[in-house]
């Protein structure tokens, strides 16, 4: 995992399977459109890499920015 804090190897995969069923059922109500289905399987592919792609993007950001600011305190 990416996320800063709960990708670290001390936090169990029990408190980060349930941390992030909170934050699903959390946002649920937020969320009121459902996304298109795709036609085809390809086309279904293709949205589940882009959408990887961008999380890993995004975790990856959040862990330079708190590894800058750990070595920053040091």
């Amino acid at each position: 995992m990416l996320l800063p804090v709960f990708g670290s190897s001390y936090v169990p995969p029990r408190v980060r399977l349930v941390l992030s069923m909170a934050i699903t059922i959390a946002m649920m109500p937020v969320i009121t459109g459902t996304p298109a289905i795709p036609a085809n399987a390809l086309s279904m592919a293709g949205q589940v890499v882009s959408e990887v792609i961008i999380g890993a993007m995004i975790g990856m950001v959040a862990k330079i920015l708190s590894t800058a600011i750990h070595i920053a305190g040091q």
